[in-house]
């Protein structure tokens, strides 16, 4: 239904306004396949009427107005004449001229702009050479023709469509997008050579150590997996064997290649072995099928998280703006772009700052996100971190201070999927205020041109330990030597407290300088671990120190690299 607003019993809409009426007429009756000079049963009235009929055509009304009514019969010729004067053009098909590589099994999918006379379509489709295949449409206006049961490999095809083909209006097609009707589409492929080989894992998480206990599963296959491949082949063990519940689990098609997912039921247990099992039968569109298992071992990291002090929940995203609103994002999609406050994955709370993204080049991409008053990261914190929830994209996060690219960060490279604490010691910013005022994607090349990251808790001075002892108190102080040792780039510094203290741990060099803070908390007695990263020191000897009310040890530790 269509409402003119306005008395229409002795004079007419503006002639704008009737312009504009005829488009809008004319849009749907193509969306709709509806002729606007014919008429139909309506059931609800129980009457035969025009496809564009007034108000009064079917109920006890005046509307829409006597002479608004009887100028009817204008506006259904002037919406069939806007019809007629804009030939049918294809609008989009999942293949371009002269394309290369094209896969055997997959539909050759076709958009018409327009609302197609599908029997005429039908006998102005050839393929040569001739090949097998279903024709199939989805309303009048989406085409798909499926081959069966394979295109030929390794072959050379043209696509046409003559111009029999017309609209349900009787527009011949225009084939070459000219405006002009009259003239064939024509389009020329190739399809790929023979693949007999099975599918296989191309990247996946999680695997290999240190896997956060909130982990969640995501695994791309090479190509697109047959129709039910999966069922019953997907497992998670634990270090027994023994399989672990999981929820969530739905398979995906994109880019030509399978992505499978999954959810512990409940968080991992930390410090244990898991791992994931695609048993052998797993096969592609064309059959070929895995002959072995593919398995993916995987340890958690050994130790709980104990929150520090929150800046920032993201349980609304109020104070960042959107980066489509930001000049330092670029080559962003504009539609599939954005910052919002999101229920669809949350750690604690009820909500998470969701940024998606979606590039429109090959590299150089950058969705950034900024605050205007920023968070100040202080010289007493020991670290900052943020709670991601990456996507295995392989791009890069970066945290940005004091709105200078000379201060930013990087945090790390999203080669995860699911929960991770990011963290960083605080005296690594070299900024002199420490404000934290932007987080931002930076695009890299070959990896996932969209995704979606979802943000929570970024907060001072958290802190990831390993409780060795949770049932015997520790009975003294202890610093025990980090191992490896020596180590490149990271190794584990452990000590135990016998009651709760204020805890120091500092590293420095030679020189008594202090490089890195990594704890600076109040602690429960109980045995601690915590991992000092050197990647970014010199090779040499260094000395990590443990300072608290009544106790005080030192030892050195060699980054050779």
């Amino acid at each position: 239904g269509t409402c003119m607003m306005g008395t229409y019993s002795s004079g007419l809409p503006t002639v704008s306004a009737l312009e504009s009426l005829t488009k809008l007429l004319a849009w749907k009756s193509n969306q709709r396949g509806i002729d606007p000079t014919d008429l139909s049963y309506h059931p609800s009235s129980g009457k035969v009427l025009r496809h564009i009929s007034g108000h009064r055509s079917g109920c006890a009304t005046e509307c829409p107005g006597t002479a608004l009514y009887n100028h009817l019969p204008n506006i259904r010729n002037d919406v069939m004449n806007l019809l007629l004067s804009i030939p049918p053009q294809i609008s989009h098909i999942n293949l371009v001229d002269g394309q290369n590589n094209f896969l055997a099994y997959k539909p050759i999918k076709i958009d018409f702009s327009q609302a197609m006379d599908t029997a005429a379509v039908r006998t102005a489709l050839y393929l040569s050479p001739v090949n097998d295949y279903d024709i199939s449409w989805q309303g009048v206006n989406y085409l798909e023709l499926r081959p069966v049961p394979y295109w030929q490999f390794s072959t050379n095809y043209t696509l046409t469509i003559d111009t029999s083909a017309r609209n349900i209006f009787g527009q011949q097609i225009d084939g070459n997008g000219d405006g002009v009707p009259g003239d064939p589409f024509t389009l020329n492929f190739s399809t790929t050579e023979p693949d007999n080989q099975a599918p296989f894992v191309e990247k996946g998480y999680p695997s290999g150590n240190g896997v956060n206990v909130f982990t969640e599963m995501k695994f791309v296959f090479n190509e697109v997996l047959g129709e039910n491949a999966l069922i019953g082949k997907v497992k998670l063990l634990n270090e027994s064997g023994g399989n672990v519940s999981y929820n969530n689990a739905k398979i995906e098609t994109s880019d030509d290649k399978s992505i499978v997912y999954f959810k512990p039921v409940t968080p991992l247990n930390a410090g244990s072995n898991y791992s994931v099992k695609y048993a052998a039968g797993i096969f592609d569109m064309f059959g070929n099928s895995t002959t072995t298992d593919i398995l993916i071992p995987f340890r958690t990291q050994s130790g709980h998280y104990v929150s520090g002090t929150i800046l920032d929940e993201f349980e609304n995203v109020d104070n960042w703006n959107q980066p489509l609103d930001n000049p330092a994002s670029v080559n962003i999609d504009s539609i599939s772009t954005y910052f919002t406050a999101s229920i669809e994955r949350k750690r604690s709370g009820n909500y998470s700052g969701k940024l998606a993204y979606s590039f429109t080049e090959e590299s150089n991409g950058l969705v950034y996100i900024s605050n205007s008053t920023g968070y100040i990261v202080s010289d007493t914190s020991s670290n900052y971190g943020i709670w991601v929830f990456g996507d295995l994209s392989g791009n890069e996060i970066y945290f940005s201070f004091d709105n200078s690219n000379s201060y930013d960060q990087l945090i790390d490279v999203i080669d995860w999927y699911g929960w991770e604490y990011l963290s960083r010691p605080s005296n690594s910013i070299s900024s002199p205020n420490k404000i934290l005022t932007g987080i931002y994607i930076k695009q890299k090349e070959n990896a996932d041109k969209s995704g979606a990251i979802y943000l929570e808790d970024f907060q001072l001075s958290a802190v990831t330990t390993s409780v060795k002892e949770l049932n015997n108190v520790p009975k003294e102080f202890t610093l025990r030597q980090n191992y490896p040792n020596p180590f490149n780039p990271a190794t584990n510094i452990e000590f135990s407290i016998p009651v709760r203290q204020n805890v120091k741990l500092a590293v420095y060099d030679l020189l008594g300088n202090q490089v890195e803070l990594l704890l600076n908390n109040s602690l429960n007695a109980g045995t601690y671990s915590l991992k000092f990263d050197g990647k970014g020191f010199a090779s040499g000897v260094y000395i990590y120190t443990i300072i608290t009310e009544r106790f005080n040890s030192s030892r050195k530790m060699l980054i050779l690299k």
